[in-house]
């Protein structure tokens, strides 16, 4: 049987499971990962950026991805 439980508050994300660490960063840090993640990687810090109010830029370069904090 189930018990319901009134009134247990929701713990914060701690982000211990996050793929990439964008809560981390401050302004000017930069990390590089496989050209292959380029896709999920951008799409991962738009996503974060808007959730958090920051910015990033991700560029390629060569066989690399980069991410930048800017904002």
């Amino acid at each position: 049987m189930i018990t319901l439980e009134k009134d247990m508050p929701i713990p914060p994300a701690n982000g211990a499971n996050a793929r990439y660490p964008f809560g981390d960063m401050v302004v000017g840090d930069s990390f590089a990962l496989p050209k292959q993640q380029a896709n999920s990687v951008r799409s991962a810090a738009s996503q974060f950026g808007k959730r958090n109010d920051m910015r990033f830029a991700v560029r390629v370069q060569g066989e690399q991805v980069r991410v930048w904090r800017t904002a």
